[in-house]
């Protein structure tokens, strides 16, 4: 059994190549009530004299494969040919295994917290590395951050005003993260921070959420340690996977630190997963 293989043109070579694959799959079922050899030709491009040309004695002569218009061919046998094909497709699929090549991750987080502990300075400093002068969330704000090159976040900051948090239920759908932001030199309002942190965990939409607590102003003299603002916030009672990082939403320390967090912990969510998209 023998290959002849062109030398012509790349694309009429690959054409004529998969033209041929599907020719000698579908060999083995042919029939011919003469008892003559069978001959399938198949027409090139446009017509033109790159045909393929295949014979087969039913008597069990040599098969033949002739890939038209080739000009210095050789002749390949078809059984080292096909090795060839087996041979890659198997280190094909062990590269792959031991390389696994992740498909890519969009990741939807939530970011919630009091109004002023600087929720939407963070979002903006993540998204174009710049201080952007703000205005108090009535609503919300949403952007895409491209983390890694195969996760990203769609990041959905609300509003934290008393009114506006009665709403932030009807953004829980499909959030695989949290983002709580604390004002750490704000001590006055941080139990009324604990409250509304434990109130949005105790929400069975939020039970597998990843939370991640950024105490924002760290660069102020005034700011708590962390480990102040983590027992002021009852952390410790949380059933949720959690980690707290100290942060400047002005100059973007601890920032990228965090959605590394985010980013590891999620990653072991199974693709399979419905909060996967």
């Amino acid at each position: 059994m023998l290959l002849r293989a062109s030398r012509s043109s790349t694309a009429d070579v690959d054409e004529c190549s998969a033209k041929l694959i599907s020719e000698l799959r579908l060999l083995p079922f042919l029939r011919s009530s003469s008892g003559k050899a069978l001959e399938t030709r198949i027409s090139g491009r446009g017509g033109s004299s790159n045909n393929v040309s295949i014979s087969r004695s039913l008597l069990g002569l040599p098969l033949l494969v002739d890939l038209g218009c080739a000009r210095g061919c050789g002749w390949v046998p078809v059984k080292v040919w096909s090795l060839w094909i087996s041979m890659g497709q198997a280190l094909g699929s062990i590269l792959q295994n031991i390389f696994p090549v992740e498909s890519p991750r969009n990741l939807r987080l939530l970011m919630l917290g009091l109004d002023a502990a600087g929720k939407t300075t963070i979002l903006y400093k993540l998204k174009v590395g710049e201080t952007v002068a703000t205005i108090p969330t009535i609503g919300f704000n949403v952007e895409h951050l491209q983390h890694e090159d195969n996760v990203s976040f769609t990041v959905w900051d609300v509003g934290g005003q008393s009114k506006i948090r009665q709403l932030w239920c009807h953004y829980f759908h499909d959030a695989q993260g949290l983002i709580f932001v604390v004002d750490s030199t704000d001590q006055g309002r941080m139990k009324e921070a604990q409250e509304e942190l434990h109130r949005l965990m105790d929400d069975p939409m939020l039970t597998e959420v990843k939370v991640l607590v950024l105490a924002n102003k760290c660069d102020l003299p005034n700011s708590m340690p962390l480990e102040e603002i983590s027992g002021k916030l009852g952390l410790s009672k949380l059933r949720q996977e959690y980690s707290i990082q100290s942060c400047c939403a002005i100059s973007g320390e601890g920032l990228f630190q965090g959605l590394d967090w985010l980013a590891t912990v999620l990653k072991e969510i199974p693709t399979s997963s419905p909060w996967v998209q």
